[in-house]
């Protein structure tokens, strides 16, 4: 902006001198100052967004705000828990897409702005030791640094919604005798997933039986089912449920369900529940994401035929214990280093300016996945959070909790941790690379990958 603002509301401001979307200059001010005719003041704001129908009006909730999530379990799963008293028939919660950058948030369009909360400035300094706004202008503009700014805000990001949604809720459930369930926001986009969630995989970790969803009538989300899969089969859980069959029509046949499950459950999926069962087709109900399974649908007399085939598989998959040699290093830190905003506006979120180049990289990944299965070879994915939590490097066997590898596959990834990078340098298996080896990590430019694994790693 040209002019200072004068209703105080500001979190942080700079001088900057920029060019289009890159900075050639920026210093932090701590009150209003005097600028050269050349220079911008950039403005850091602190907003809740508008309200939305979708909310009744108010604004999307704040799921980085561990206040709000405990308030949300006092107002719902408490008071059912108390409703049910002494009843035993809910086994288990299901979560249905939260976020942290809902799609419904609104903003004045000349407005780029990231998730935030309440606390997060203190935390932010907590996690990584320093003061977010002495970098923030490098989340929207491209300077030196930018990368590692953009590491470490989507990193604690990340950190913050597992802690206060998934963490808490699962502890709630667990406590109180209920099965943790449900899936989250535009898994099968890589960097859509990045937006509005940080980092999937290590939600996961906190679900009794995690979950997924699968839209329409095809077979193409390889890195939906497993990002979920891999994370069951590294904390040795039996069950991954898919929410599936929704907006696949009216006229949506029993060989199509047939051909998705066989998909999904080669994959990794061992439960699945339709979307949906309508009671009743009035008003709008009828074009929400057909078909109903129930009464109004022509294929429900015969249901019973797929669901004794599905009960069928699912509890033959549940036994015995999962194997595959192949692990993926999964590139979300990559994309971490890579997703800022524009800093003009934030337009419809689907076309916002870091999102392509980054859920490029997942179908990229995503194709990898489908040629290797086509293969015969059952890769699973490696999250850094989880690995650098549970993984370990035994003589030749990558171990990520109770899952163990003795093929690792780099995929284009630009960026690795060096926890990981250092438990890769102790393994004594097989590590392909596709593309070029890391040249940062934790965001910063570093040749540490090339000392460690130039030597050990085949280039494919």
């Amino acid at each position: 902006t040209e002019a200072w603002p004068e209703d105080g509301k500001i979190e942080a401001a700079y001088i900057a001198q920029i060019d289009g979307e890159r900075l050639r200059s920026f210093r932090r001010i701590r009150e209003k100052c005097t600028k050269a005719a050349d220079e911008k003041y950039l403005i850091v704001r602190f907003e809740t967004s508008r309200g939305s129908v979708w909310f009744n009006g108010s604004a999307p909730p704040d799921n980085l705000n561990p206040q709000t999530v405990k308030r949300f379990i006092q107002l719902t799963h408490e008071h059912y828990k108390s409703l049910l008293k002494g009843i035993n028939c809910v086994p288990g919660i299901f979560t249905d897409e939260p976020s942290i950058a809902d799609r419904h948030a609104a903003f004045p369009p000349e407005r780029s702005w990231m998730p935030w909360s309440y606390g997060m400035q203190e935390y932010y300094k907590e996690v990584t030791g320093k003061d977010i706004f002495d970098t923030f202008p490098l989340l929207f503009f491209t300077e030196k640094g930018s990368r590692k700014a953009r590491f470490d805000y989507w990193r604690t990001i990340a950190k913050r919604f597992e802690e206060c949604y998934s963490q808490t809720i699962g502890d709630w459930c667990h406590a109180n005798g209920y099965q943790f369930t449900g899936h989250y926001l535009q898994e099968d986009k890589l960097g859509l997933q990045t937006r509005v969630s940080g980092s999937v995989m290590p939600h996961y970790r906190h679900e009794d039986i995690p979950g997924i969803d699968l839209l329409c009538e095809r077979c193409d989300e390889y890195l939906t089912v497993k990002q979920c899969a891999s994370v069951a089969h590294q904390t040795g859980k039996k069950r991954v449920l898919a929410e599936t069959f929704a907006a696949c029509g009216w006229d949506f046949t029993l060989t199509g369900q047939k051909w998705i499950t066989d998909w999904e459950y080669v994959l990794g999926v061992t439960n699945k529940v339709e979307h949906l069962a309508l009671y009743s087709l009035r008003g709008g109900r009828k074009r929400d994401y057909p078909a109903s399974f129930s009464t109004h649908s022509p294929f429900f007399a015969m249901q019973h035929c797929m669901e004794d085939y599905s009960a069928r598989l699912s509890m033959l998959l549940q036994q015995g214990e999962h194997l595959t040699r192949t692990l993926i290093i999964h590139p979300q830190t990559t994309v971490w280093s890579r997703f800022g905003c524009s800093p003009y506006g934030n337009p419809v979120r689907r076309n916002e300016r870091d999102l392509r180049e980054n859920d490029e990289l997942g179908f990229r990944l995503s194709d990898l996945i489908r040629k290797l299965e086509n293969a015969l070879i059952d890769p699973d994915l490696g999250d850094e959070t989880i690995i650098a939590q549970t993984g370990c490097a035994e003589a030749d066997c990558f171990r990520i909790g109770c899952a163990c590898y003795s093929d690792i596959i780099l995929p284009w990834m630009e960026n690795i941790t060096e926890k990981v990078l250092r438990l890769l340098a102790e393994f004594n298996g097989r590590i392909i690379v596709l593309g070029d080896l890391p040249h940062l990590v934790d965001g910063e430019e570093s040749t540490l990958a090339e000392k460690l694994l130039l030597k050990k790693a085949v280039f494919a």
